[in-house]
């Protein structure tokens, strides 16, 4: 199977200079799941980052 891996969430250190932290990648093992999300997510911090989304899809692969 494959999986296609979306999220985003946006970060505001500084007040009206807002940046945008995006993730659109597709993998083809499960195993990696978890290490892409842990890394995307490492620099998220609630103090000042919000609207954290993320969602995982899995497809089909082309191979049976």
């Amino acid at each position: 199977m494959r999986y296609h891996i979306h999220g985003f969430f946006k970060e505001e250190q500084k007040r009206g200079f807002v940046v945008c932290h995006e993730i659109d990648k597709h993998i083809e093992n499960s195993l990696e799941i978890a290490e892409i999300l842990n890394s995307f997510t490492s620099s998220y911090d609630m103090s000042y980052c919000y609207g954290l989304s993320i969602g995982i899809v899995e497809e089909p692969s082309l191979v049976e």
